[in-house]
């Protein structure tokens, strides 16, 4: 199954060191093995997503970069209706 925006996923794997995943300079730390977070943009050109994972407050913890194998889905996103 293909791995979609608005789908949680957990980091189970890092090609390289985890501050190299960043996509944005000022998060509050680099991901780490565990973390869970959320699809927030996918690559077309290639299994490549942009993750981003919160605090549970909604601050923003890291927002980062990941190929296909270096994540796994926890949950898949599912649109809510009336």
């Amino acid at each position: 199954m293909a791995l979609r925006a608005g789908d949680a996923v957990r980091v189970v794997h890092l090609r390289e060191p985890a501050v190299q995943h960043l996509a944005v300079p000022n998060a509050q730390r680099a991901p780490r093995l565990g973390d869970i977070g959320t699809i927030v943009e996918v690559q077309p050109s290639s299994p490549h997503y942009l993750v981003e994972s919160d605090d549970g407050d909604g601050e923003i913890v890291w927002l980062a970069s990941f190929d296909a194998e270096e994540i796994e889905l926890e949950a898949e996103f599912e649109m809510g209706g009336a």
